[in-house]
């Protein structure tokens, strides 16, 4: 049961570091990484050539109409850029 646990924690630390993106002097992306965050509008830019992007986050709205308060929570709201050429990409 020990070992278990002790594997199950290695395995979470490794993916832990293994997931950590972060660009770098020796990046091989041409463009700095420009989301489409905090909003979720088209960005005037595309991600490049052969570059996955991932971008993840939540949503919070609150109105008032007529003294009765809404607000509304949306949460892991996702959007996949994937760079088709240097000026064309597909988004969902």
């Amino acid at each position: 049961m020990k070992s278990s646990k002790i594997l199950f924690a290695s395995l979470l630390i490794f993916i832990s570091l293994k997931s950590i993106a972060q660009e770098n002097s020796n990046s091989k992306l041409e463009n700095p990484l420009v989301t489409d965050r905090p909003d979720a509008t088209e960005a005037s830019s595309t991600v490049g050539k052969g570059v996955l992007q991932f971008e993840t986050g939540g949503l919070y709205e609150s109105f008032k109409t007529n003294n009765i308060k809404n607000e509304s929570y949306t949460y892991n709201t996702m959007l996949i850029r994937y760079g088709l050429l240097y000026n064309l990409e597909l988004n969902s």
